[in-house]
């Protein structure tokens, strides 16, 4: 897979509904939100009624879900791990890798791995015309 990295504002908004609005119709399959070792904490929140709510209630969304919630609120986010698997598994192996994942650390910066590299340019594109800081593409 390779690798997009970038600063997107430390502030309320969609952004992570911004930055894969170019692929919500590319891609299908199951989102897993949550954290792993190196990431321990999911921290995700929108304001209802002057308190702070856990932005993910679930931790596993149909693509559709994902999309609709992130496109229907405003949220702050610290710190997640979301990751797509595809509803199709490797013919080699039978495994059924994550096909993009996106690492979200100290409020600002977003790491995107993408195995696809269609979908790895629409992000880097579209990361390009969000205005979003220090973009760079590795791999």
């Amino acid at each position: 897979m390779r690798k997009i990295s970038f600063m997107i504002p430390n502030a309320w908004g969609q952004y992570l509904y911004q930055i894969l609005f170019p692929i919500k119709d590319l891609v299908d399959g199951t989102w897993d939100v949550g954290c792993d070792v190196d990431e321990p904490y999911l921290q995700a929140w929108y304001n209802m009624n002057g308190e702070m709510v856990d932005l993910f209630a679930s931790r596993c969304f149909s693509n559709q879900d994902f999309f609709s919630l992130l496109g229907s609120r405003v949220y702050y986010i610290v710190s997640g791990k979301f990751s797509l698997t595809s509803p199709r598994k490797n013919r080699k192996n039978g495994l059924n890798p994550p096909c993009i994942e996106i690492l979200v650390t100290d409020s600002v910066y977003v790491d995107v791995y993408a195995a696809d590299e269609k979908i790895l340019f629409a992000l880097y594109d579209n990361a390009i015309n969000q205005g979003f800081e220090n973009i760079e593409l590795d791999g």
